[in-house]
């Protein structure tokens, strides 16, 4: 079966901006045998069903070689309608790691060798309203964007049609294997250093997935910084120009 025969790209009906996020959604009912998802995107993408993380990371590439992810997803599937959500980052800026193409999002859900579902102009999407659009603030040439989250912002509202995007791609399957998700890595040590103000030694390199639990009793931003050396006991965020760290503004609960 050729891939994406019946979809087409697509982008929410907003006009494209450099570090931009939308979100997209589909409803599948549950089907027995094997049911997977075929999905490339510009730049980045996070998929979920049922609200259960379930896949991240486009791997990087050019429209001339736009690799796509094929990923199972019957593990994740309920015996009821299913809820599948993708969150897709469009970066839109030259970095050591990107080259500027088109925003767009493309996806076909197959079982048992049958297209269920695809991206189409009824595939309902908007840009995200938590997610911080186009502030643009730099993590390094080689990273790109950081970004920012207002959890207070969170809603369920405002999904449309999405509208056609014109690219002309020719696809590969992912060279190498995807990333995997490993548990929690165990905190070394921690220290209060005052009382907004918490470091957090993970006693060696690591490279993951930021993962926050807490309960916050008010609004409050919690900005989170990470680093391999100290100034004045904290962590150094910024270097010449490079700012290594995140927001997040939590919501009561």
């Amino acid at each position: 079966m050729k891939v994406f025969s019946k979809s087409q790209w697509i982008w929410a009906d907003c006009e494209q901006m450099p570090d931009q996020y939308t979100e997209y959604k589909e409803q599948i009912s549950f089907l027995q045998g094997k049911t997977v998802i075929n999905i490339s995107c510009d730049t980045d993408y996070t998929l979920f069903i049922n609200d259960i993380y379930v896949a991240s990371n486009q791997y990087g590439d050019y429209e001339h070689y736009k690799i796509y992810d094929e990923i199972e997803i019957s593990q994740y599937l309920t015996n009821k309608e299913n809820e599948i959500k993708i969150l897709v980052y469009y970066c839109g800026y030259d970095t050591q790691r990107y080259k500027i193409a088109k925003a767009g999002l493309i996806f076909e859900i197959i079982n048992n060798d049958n297209i269920i579902s695809c991206s189409n102009v009824n595939t309902k999407s908007r840009l995200s309203p938590a997610y911080i659009n186009g502030q643009m603030k730099m993590i390094s040439s080689q990273l790109g964007f950081t970004f920012s989250y207002d959890a207070n912002k969170e809603n369920e509202t405002g999904y449309e049609n999405s509208k056609l995007v014109e690219k002309n791609t020719t696809f590969f399957t992912r060279p190498i294997k995807k990333q995997k998700v490993f548990p929690r890595k165990p905190i070394f040590s921690l220290q209060k250093l005052s009382e907004t103000h918490y470091m957090i030694d993970l006693g060696k390199e690591v490279v993951g997935l930021p993962e926050i639990d807490f309960h916050s009793n008010k609004k409050q931003k919690i900005e989170i910084s990470s680093g391999e050396s100290l100034d004045n006991g904290s962590v150094r965020k910024k270097r010449g120009g490079r700012n290594f760290s995140f927001e997040y503004v939590a919501k009561e609960g």
